[in-house]
């Protein structure tokens, strides 16, 4: 029996889907959450899901947990954003058997730091999980049950607060040789400088609010993370 398919679970704003393509093309599972206004895709989507926006882990949940219940094979999801680059040259179902063998099950946080994009600390990825590998049994239990992502923040910080929250626990695992691109809008100097997309500009006016409730996770030694 072959390994079950790996999920790609995002919300997308971009046209088209922006990067959605290059991970079904690279033999990914696509689950994607739209506007209901939003043009639906050229090509298709395994599960597709209309939603308003509620905010980035609300839609990755949502999303990770309509997988797990309408395809019960899946081991692992992957999120990230539609401005994040599939690996081009390892096989997703490698890296499921890899993951599945380094965490002796699907309870962990795999997060590939090989995007070389930095700043004056260094690369940017080896500080967040900011496209993640999440096992199924995170997914499940993690966050008291409401995993994959603590849905007590809006857009920012979820990120920083899932690979310290999976750290703690002592379930979190880098590897460098595996490359998931992020094209940040702010690398992008073709029109010369770069634009913060409209569709961030709300996510920006809750970055506060974010910062203020990772401190407090951060302060309370992420017990909000803990397995149901």
């Amino acid at each position: 029996m072959p390994d079950p398919a790996v999920w790609y679970c995002i919300p997308s704003a971009r046209a088209d889907g922006g990067t959605l393509r290059l991970w079904k093309d690279r033999g990914y599972s696509i689950a994607v959450q739209r506007d209901p206004d939003a043009p639906r895709l050229s090509f298709g989507a395994d599960y597709y899901w209309e939603h308003e926006w509620d905010g980035y882990p609300k839609a990755v949940n949502r999303l990770c947990r309509e997988v797990l219940k309408e395809f019960p094979e899946t081991l692992v999801c992957v999120t990230g954003g539609d401005d994040v680059e599939p690996d081009p040259t390892h096989d997703p179902r490698v890296i499921q058997g890899d993951f599945a063998d380094h965490f002796k099950g699907t309870y962990g946080i795999f997060q590939p730091t090989g995007d070389e994009w930095s700043d004056s600390q260094g690369r940017i990825i080896e500080r967040i999980a900011g496209s993640p590998w999440m096992g199924r049994d995170w997914i499940l239990k993690s966050m008291g049950g409401n995993g994959p992502i603590f849905e007590g923040f809006n857009h920012y910080y979820e990120d920083e607060h899932l690979q310290e929250a999976a750290k703690m626990q002592g379930v979190f695992w880098q590897r460098s040789d595996i490359v998931q691109k992020h094209n940040h809008w702010t690398l992008d100097r073709s029109k010369g400088k770069p634009q913060r997309p409209a569709y961030l500009e709300k996510a920006q006016a809750m970055w506060d609010h974010d910062k203020r409730v990772f401190e407090q996770c951060k302060a309370n030694g992420f017990k909000e993370s803990m397995p149901l």
